[in-house]
């Protein structure tokens, strides 16, 4: 699947974005960790891959994004709060998503993970 999306949760939240990670044809993390910042996690089971990759905060509305870097596979999620999301809502969770790749640090580890030849 192609260009980014943003999927809307509508359980638990965590749970849900372990779904929607395994529903994208990802293997997802065992666990999650929601304090903004970028983890790696093998996208096939196989212990010495980590081109997986989420970021995942918890807040008034959770959200993230993950993908893999091997495919290029990136998506958006935010879960289900029962309805629409405010402006101010919206305008900070696009904020929130920056620090999927807006991040310095994030764009580093993901260039190391791209020249260390993992990410081909």
């Amino acid at each position: 699947m192609a260009g980014d999306q943003t999927v809307v949760s509508t359980n638990n939240h965590f749970q849900d974005f372990i779904e929607n990670i395994q529903d994208s044809g990802i293997n997802p993390p065992e666990t999650i960790i929601p304090d903004g910042k970028l983890h790696r996690f093998s996208s096939n089971g196989k212990k010495v891959d980590d081109s997986g990759w989420y970021v995942f905060f918890d807040g008034a509305v959770p959200g993230g994004c993950f993908g893999c870097w091997r495919s290029g596979f990136k998506q958006n999620w935010h879960a289900k709060i029962g309805r629409s999301l405010t402006s101010r809502e919206k305008a900070e969770f696009k904020a929130s998503l920056k620090s999927c790749t807006g991040n310095p640090q994030n764009r580093r580890s993901q260039a190391s993970h791209k020249f260390s030849g993992k990410g081909r």
